[in-house]
């Protein structure tokens, strides 16, 4: 009677890839829709929201829960992330790592906020050196000739795009 929020629970409860992958699917024949993880609406699990089923944070391989935390709680302070840029500006310092914020590109979680995922794991590292650069020189911090900018690329594939989702997610 309510599949989406069944099998929000049951992914939730799950642990093992394989049987994962086969409740995402079982779900799909239901008509349920499974999305992946995004910036502004997942949290740690699984969650229903409009109906569909997004991805918590924690089913990235490799994510850690304390940096998934700190950054939810940001956004619950201060309201959804613009754009890549945004969120890196946003982090802590500690959190500021190409490997901690890779994996969130390559799995989607930024997809429709401007920019494709080509884009965005090509200038992390500019971005990540700008906001530490701007940091150091907090008087600046508005001046958009200081802004690191995205380089506009082609998007990846979609099989480079799906194995890098089946590389984190475990399924795509």
């Amino acid at each position: 009677h309510y599949p989406t929020e069944f099998y929000t629970a049951l992914l939730n409860a799950e642990g093992n890839v394989t049987k994962l992958r086969q409740h995402i699917t079982n779900a799909q024949k239901l008509g349920v829709q499974v999305n992946g993880p995004r910036i502004n609406v997942s949290q740690l699990d699984f969650i229903t929201r409009d109906q569909q089923i997004y991805f918590g944070f924690t089913a990235i391989k490799g994510i850690r829960r304390d940096f998934v935390a700190d950054f939810l709680q940001e956004r619950t302070a201060n309201g959804p992330f613009k754009d890549l840029h945004d969120f890196i500006n946003r982090l802590p310092s500690r959190w500021r790592k190409a490997e901690l914020i890779q994996p969130l590109i390559y799995t989607g979680a930024f997809d429709g906020l401007g920019y494709n995922r080509a884009e965005m794991v090509n200038s992390l590292p500019d971005l990540l050196a700008g906001v530490e650069l701007i940091g150091m020189l907090a008087n600046f911090e508005d001046d958009p000739r200081l802004q690191s900018s995205i380089s506009q690329r082609p998007e990846f594939s979609l099989t480079t795009r799906l194995a890098k989702e089946n590389e984190y997610l475990g399924v795509y």
